[in-house]
């Protein structure tokens, strides 16, 4: 069989055709479900932007996480809450800048009195009279040592931001 320049330039563009209709077609790539970081805080029937107040919500969840020693995963959204407790080893995350943590009532936010191992990471916290994003805290914070100072230290942080987004509300 003779091949001339024609017949082989057909040959390869048949063969090449039939190659690309064997490969997959491949999806954009996507995030990861908000699960796969820890617990979903929307199983515990918390509410991304609801108006309403979460607190009871949100502290079932963080009270399970904690017990289950997992970490709780809070969507991107707004969750109105206030006076939360956090039990040692709480880890609470969220989408960096997506994720707010809104006081609505009592002095603080947060509270981890004599806890120890407390992670808060991706979560912006505010005072509900803030009437903008740009006085927020937004921090991701980590207490790695089991030890007094480490407890007093991560009360006054938590505390202080709170104080903070309280100031510039005013």
């Amino acid at each position: 069989m003779d091949f001339d320049r024609r017949h082989f330039l057909r040959l390869s563009a048949a063969a090449a055709a039939a190659g690309a209709a064997a490969l997959p077609v491949r999806a954009a790539p996507t995030a990861p479900p908000i699960g796969t970081l820890g617990l979903d805080a929307t199983h515990f029937g918390l509410r991304p932007g609801s108006p309403d107040d979460q607190t009871r919500a949100l502290q079932n969840a963080i009270d399970a996480a904690a017990r289950a020693q997992a970490p709780l995963a809070l969507p991107p959204g707004i969750y109105r809450a206030g006076n939360l407790r956090l039990p040692a080893g709480t880890q609470l995350l969220g989408v960096r800048g997506a994720t707010q943590l809104v006081l609505t009532e009592g002095p603080a936010l947060l509270a981890a009195k004599g806890a120890d191992h407390i992670t808060l990471s991706g979560l912006v916290l505010m005072a509900a009279s803030v009437r903008s994003a740009t006085s927020a805290v937004s921090f991701s914070w980590r207490v790695a040592a089991p030890c007094a100072s480490s407890n007093a230290r991560s009360s006054a942080a938590v505390a202080m931001a709170s104080a903070a987004s309280r100031s510039t509300a005013r």
